[in-house]
């Protein structure tokens, strides 16, 4: 026999292994392998005791690596803090010893035992399978772990209770596996088989527990011990290799088949008692009823106790259930009793369980599909009927002889088996069952309609004035009222509520009187009260337990069918619409059973009761919004024919009526409610509603288009589209707001939209389909598309030309995901190309605040820079220009705007974002491109340079500096850039006093005199500095003398700046002037005439002595004498900037009394406006 069994169906719960092992040879000799078999043990495992033994087996080095490998394993356990180490280590050990090396199992029991006291609970249950698979492995192992088993069982965590609960029935099974397979008991297996019993005790006392879950843990023990202590039958459902009793052989003294049945079935009757205890819960219950059920299925031999249990709990529920919990129990007992009425040997209790389910609420259809063929059933019972009268039949041949041989067995021998003689004895009736049958059939025998009559009659003053509501939950219609099965049923009822009450004349026995002095009336509680009986009321049973038959004169039933005659049609309404009025207008409130009756009334009339009652409510929809959603109830179960409907409805579309019924309480709402009540109004209406027409949503629509309602409208359609089933069709309706015209529903739409997108991902492909798929795609087109121009939209006017408007609205939803999705930023690139140049001004402006919140580090925008398509430059300059902006370029994002640069895009503005990022070479050379932009893009170059666009917390050490921008801006090359360019740039850098300090242009002038040749604009730079410090006048004289050391002659343009500077500097500039060689002098005074005069007053305000250290040809030159032919003419290069220390009134005037420049004639390229740029 194979005991490879699958999960068993014995104990379902619990018994999730196989007992994995084929049978093997028992008869002691050694495994393949060299190992010893256990002797004892009948599973063939391979074990190993002592250290000796592995040697004598032919232990090889891998033996030993394993022993040693477990050995490390549990010390690492033992040691560590993790606990999901500790798990895995041991969940290695027991693959080595269970597994790979049983042999090892005895050595390290202990070892592994030693953890059932860890801390942790999960360690603690995972013992307790160590212990299961041990025990299957070796069933001598199985007294050793019994003291452990007892510790688990009353550990402080209830999962580990339950754990133990389980395992402890797999124990009990190998126990008795183990027993049945040996050829002797030794006291090892005696005292394994005792312990096991023991823990049983135990575990049966746990039914008490407080806990739920202990308790149907130890339901689900039960079940498995019942199970496994009863043979099968042929009737039985068929499970492969599962053992039971059929395995146990008769011959074990410990274990004797017929004491385990006894066993089981006083169990099994414990078990009926909790399914039928007043204190069970739900789940206690349901779990009960269950393991019954598969007791019977696989037992029929219980079946009709089974059926009785499950009639005594459908009359009697516990009274501790709410009303839930009683929908859910008698749901549980209809789904376990068709799959009973399956059963073969159900055909024996058809009458029963077909009523029971009758009474559950099983319809016919249900019934019909649950009954098997009954007739094939009937002739296997006759075939297997006949072959077992052949047995016997050969059985009584063979028993005289049989009987004769038993004479001459030794009494010892027979002393195995004098306590299962008879293994196929009668089934045993419980006495509560002939009890309970007794009862049913005296009640079944008296029942008649006039007694059934006097019952009710009797039972009318205890009955409540509302009915309860547990037995509104629980009562179903009778189907099959007045029939002989239904009269058996309300009699096994009434039996099992005696029974249950103790009532009857066995329990007057059980008081201690005879039938005699059973005299005294007895209360009989009901169901629906607890009132007590009148005095003079008798008693249902006399003193014999059986109902009396009161008799009473039998009156002719009044029929109201042979004495009235129909109403017509319009009287029938007219009647209908009386009572409405009656009911509404009653000065009573409309209370639940009022609003019925006009909902019912209402589905079955014709159009004016509907108008009337719809204009009730409009009368006041803040009370009667109630009814209104009542009625809309009443039509939807009238369109899904759940409730019959009048001939005179009958040829009107249901759902039409529904959804008439719907809409025009809908506009009720929109027309007659206050404008802050309305969205709430329209919330109650749609969430509750079982349905919502087309005609429905469009008001919703209406309403949500409205901006006082825009928040609540939207939230309630994102509430719908997460629980009604048609989700995307709500969802589709939000979207389309997300193109509204108003700016505060579309920022409401677009709110829910990302609130959906966010919590349901099955609606994101929707979603991104929407808006770029239909929104952003509408861009593409030259004239915006139909689907922009809608009611829903808010735009009903078709315009031929995109605006800003319609950019914007199309825009909203993307630029949201965006933040989102991030990957999205390609599909703009693609649509920019081909949209009109106004809806690329618009996407260029309605694009900062995603990229700004994307950030310089995304991804995806890397990889737009690689990938972006012709004719995107514009939006990628913008979007690094937004990237970039106060903040400092990354590494990353300046390699790849160079590699653009350098191979891709060749203007220059594509570089301003990331100037700062460029090394000065790469400014330096990037520079004279970049002064020829606009004058506002040039100053914001400047601001970038300069680092005056950033904040103070993100200041930074540009590549160059504002000297180094000054002196590039002096030694760019007429050739790559017009002077006149660079006057412009050097002037915007003048602009800047907060950076261009007096202290930063000396140093600029400084370098700039460094350089040789001098710089074009030297002398415009020295005399602007000049004009905006004039502090600087001493540095100014000391750079003028320079000049004249390093001969500034010699460069014309140059020189005539350096005459100019001498006219503004006048008088301070005339002992440089002094210095000149005479020629020079001679050609200053020639270009400068106003020079002459201050010097010649100088020179004449010397004494004699002084003027004659001068040299001659200078005072001859200033004061008279030969004159010096100029060397230098023709240079009017600076003849724009003004003439300084011209006489006026017979004096000079000097720089602190020049009350302004004038301006020049603008005719050259060095032209300023000296006094322009002071006032700025």
């Amino acid at each position: 026999m194979s005991h490879h069994a699958g999960r068993s169906a014995a104990s379902q719960f619990f018994m999730e292994g196989e007992y994995g092992e084929e049978d093997e040879d028992y008869s002691g000799g050694s495994s393949s392998g060299g190992r010893r078999t256990s002797s004892s043990s009948g599973l063939g495992v391979m074990t190993s005791r002592h250290s000796s033994s592995r040697i004598d087996s032919g232990f090889d080095a891998t033996d030993y690596q394993d022993e040693n490998e477990v050995a490390d394993l549990l010390t690492k356990a033992t040691v560590t803090s993790s606990e999901k180490t500790k798990l895995e280590n041991l969940r290695r050990v027991n693959e080595i010893i269970i597994t790979k090396q049983p042999a090892l199992l005895d050595n390290f029991l202990n070892e592994m035992l030693d953890f059932q006291s860890d801390n942790n609970a999960d360690v603690r249950k995972y013992i307790l399978e160590f212990i299961e698979n041990a025990c299957k492995t070796d069933p001598e192992t199985i007294p050793k772990v019994m003291h452990n088993m007892m510790m688990m069982l009353q550990d402080k965590c209830v999962s580990v209770q339950k754990k133990a609960i389980q395992v402890s029935g797999k124990l009990f099974q190998y126990t008795l596996m183990w027993l049945s397979k040996s050829k002797t008991v030794t006291d090892e297996m005696e005292v394994a088989w005792n312990s096991v019993n023991e823990l049983k005790k135990h575990i049966l006392k746990m039914i008490d527990s407080d806990l739920d879950g202990i308790r149907t843990h130890t339901v689900k023990f039960i079940e498995g011990v019942v199970l496994l202590q009863t043979a099968t039958e042929a009737d039985s459902v068929k499970r492969e290799g599962v053992f039971c009793l059929d395995d146990v052989p008769i011959n074990i003294k410990v274990a004797r088949p017929r004491k385990l049945e006894e066993d089981a079935r006083i169990l099994f009757e414990d078990l009926l008692k909790f399914h039928g205890s007043r204190h069970a819960t739900s789940v206690n219950l349901m779990t009960c009823m269950g393991s019954i059920i598969i007791i019977a299925k696989l037992r029929p031999v219980f079946m009709g106790r089974v059926v009785t249990a499950m009639e005594k709990l459908n009359a009697i529920l516990p009274p501790t259930l709410e009303r839930s919990q009683v929908t859910s129990v008698r749901k549980y007992m209809k789904v376990q009793l068709i799959g009973l009425l399956k059963h073969p040997r159900a055909i024996d209790y058809y009458d029963n369980i077909t009523t029971l389910l009758t009474d559950l609420g099983a319809s016919s259809s249900e019934l019909y599909k649950s009954i098997p063929n009954w007739d094939e059933i009937k002739a296997e019972r006759r075939k297997r009927h006949r072959l077992m009268n052949d047995i016997d039949d050969q059985v009584s041949r063979k028993r005289a002889k049989l009987q004769e041989e038993e004479k001459d067995v030794p009494d010892v021998i027979m002393e195995d088996y004098d306590d299962d003689e008879d293994m196929e004895k009668p089934e045993e009736e419980h006495t509560t069952s002939n009890t309970l049958s007794e009862i049913e059939k005296n009640v079944f025998q008296k029942l008649t309609p006039q007694m059934a009559a006097e019952l009710v009659l009797s039972s009318m003053d205890r009955l409540p004035d509302t009915m309860p509501a547990h037995f509104t939950a629980s009562f179903t219609p009778i189907a099959m009222a007045g029939t002989e099965s239904q009269i058996r049923h309300v009699s096994r009822l009434l039996a099992a509520q005696i029974t249950a009450f103790q009532l009857g004349p066995e329990a007057a026995l059980q008081a201690g009187f005879t039938l005699e002095e059973y005299d005294e009336p007895t209360k009989i509680p009901t169901l629906v009260s607890g009132a007590d009986n009148k005095e003079n009321k008798k008693t249902l049973f006399d003193s014999r337990g059986i109902v009396p038959i009161v008799k009473r004169k039998i009156t002719k039933i009044l029929k109201l069918s042979e004495i009235t005659k129909p109403l017509t049609l319009e009287e029938n309404q007219k009647q209908m619409l009386s009572a409405v009025k009656r009911i509404l207008y009653s000065p009573d409130k409309l209370d639940e059973i009022k609003s019925r009756i006009v909902c019912s009334i209402a589905v079955n009339s014709t159009f004016d009761v509907k108008f009337f009652i719809l204009k009730y409510i409009q009368s006041d929809i803040r009370s009667h919004l109630n009814l209104g959603i009542s009625w809309i109830y009443s039509e939807y179960c009238l369109s899904q024919e759940f409730i019959a409907t009048s001939i005179a409805n009958k040829t009107e579309a249901s759902l039409d009526r529904y959804e008439w019924t719907f809409v025009n309480i809908m506009r009720s709402i929109l027309d007659t409610a206050a404008d802050a009540e309305k969205s709430l109004f329209a919330r109650k209406l749609y969430t509750e509603s079982p349905t919502i027409p087309d005609k429905g949503l469009d008001l919703l629509k209406q309403l949500c288009a409205q901006s006082l309602h825009a928040t609540n409208g939207m939230n309630l359609l994102m509430e719908l589209a997460l629980k009604r089933p048609r989700k995307l069709y709500y969802l589709s309706t939000l979207l389309e707001f997300c193109a509204h015209s108003a700016d505060e529903v579309r920022s409401e739409a677009v709110n829910c939209v990302m609130n959906l997108y966010n919590t349901m991902e099955s609606m994101r492909g929707v979603v991104e389909d929407q808006a770029v798929g239909t929104y952003m795609n509408s861009l593409r087109f030259k004239n915006p598309p139909e689907i922009l121009f809608s009611d829903v939209s808010g735009r009903s006017d078709v315009s031929k030309d995109w605006s800003d408007d319609l950019v914007r609205a199309c825009l909203t939803l993307y630029l949201q995901l965006l933040s989102i999705k991030n990957s999205l930023i390609h599909e703009l690139a693609k649509i920019y190309v081909e949209t009109t140049s106004e809806v690329k001004r618009s996407i260029l402006r309605y694009i900062e605040q995603p990229i700004r919140k994307m950030g310089m580090n995304a991804p995806e925008l890397m990889k737009l820079l690689d990938t972006f398509p012709n004719g995107a430059e514009t939006l990628i300059t913008r979007i690094i220009h937004l990237l970039t902006d106060k903040t400092l370029p990354s590494a990353e994002l300046v390699t790849r705007v160079r590699n653009l640069y350098a191979k891709r895009v060749s203007d220059v503005r594509f570089l301003i974002p990331v100037l700062n990022g460029l090394s000065k070479s790469e400014i330096i050379a990037a520079l004279p491109k970049l002064i020829k932009l606009n004058p506002n893009v040039v100053k914001e170059v400047f601001n970038r340079l300069l680092g005056i666009h950033t904040d103070a917390k993100t200041q930074h050490a540009s590549p160059i500096t504002p000297v180094d921008l000054m002196v590039t801006l002096h030694n760019i090359e007429p050739t790559k850039c017009d002077v006149k360019t660079v006057i412009k740039a050097t002037s915007l850098c003048f602009n800047e006093s907060e950076v261009y300090t007096a202290e930063v242009l000396a140093i600029v002038i400084n370098q700039l005199l460094e350089q040789s040749p001098l710089p074009t604009l030297l002398m415009r730079t020295v005399i602007q500095t000049l004009a905006l410090h004039t502090k600087l006048s001493g540095f100014v004289m000391n750079t003028l003398s320079r000049l004249v050391n390093k001969q500034v002659w010699t460069q014309p343009k140059v020189w005539e700046g350096f005459v100019k500077c001498c006219q503004r500097t006048i008088p301070k500039s005339i002992p440089v002037l002094l210095t000149l060689p005479p020629p020079q002098l001679q050609q200053a005074l020639t270009e400068a005439p106003d020079l002459m005069s201050p010097i010649a007053a100088h020179l004449m305000s010397l004494s004699d002595q002084q003027r004659s250290c001068l040299p001659p040809m200078l005072l001859n030159l200033v004061l008279g004498g030969s004159m010096v032919k100029p060397e230098y003419q023709g240079y009017d290069e600076y003849q724009e900037v003004v003439t300084v220390g011209s006489v006026s009134n017979g004096r000079p005037i000097s720089i602190k009394d020049e009350p302004g420049s004038p301006r020049g004639d603008g005719g050259h390229d060095l032209s300023i406006e000296i006094k322009d740029e002071i006032a700025e």
